[in-house]
């Protein structure tokens, strides 16, 4: 995806209305940081869950810039999984290993 993209992808996000300036400080962050860091990170998600990935995992980074990369698919899952649910996504294309 072409910076632009990625920008217009950020800024129209439905989770950004409002906070387009601190989304793309999320991205300019994320990007230096995987940048300068070696190995795994723990990204701080949603309702405590924390998210253990790696620089090149360019699949989850809408999540860290929007919330919800995949807006509607992803607030439909997270009201019906509970805390002791194991959820599988199977075209992910990535391993993410969630925790509460």
């Amino acid at each position: 995806m072409s910076l632009f993209n990625t920008v217009r992808f950020i800024t129209s996000h439905p989770l950004n209305k409002g906070n387009k300036i601190r989304s793309l400080f999320k991205f300019l962050k994320w990007q230096t940081a995987s940048s300068l860091m070696k190995g795994d990170f723990v990204f701080e998600w949603i309702n405590g869950a924390k998210i253990i990935i790696r620089r090149g995992e360019t699949g989850f980074t809408g999540n860290i810039y929007c919330g919800l990369h995949e807006f509607q698919d992803m607030a439909f899952l997270l009201h019906f999984i509970d805390k002791d649910d194991l959820f599988i996504d199977v075209g992910a294309n990535m391993l993410v290993h969630i925790q509460f």
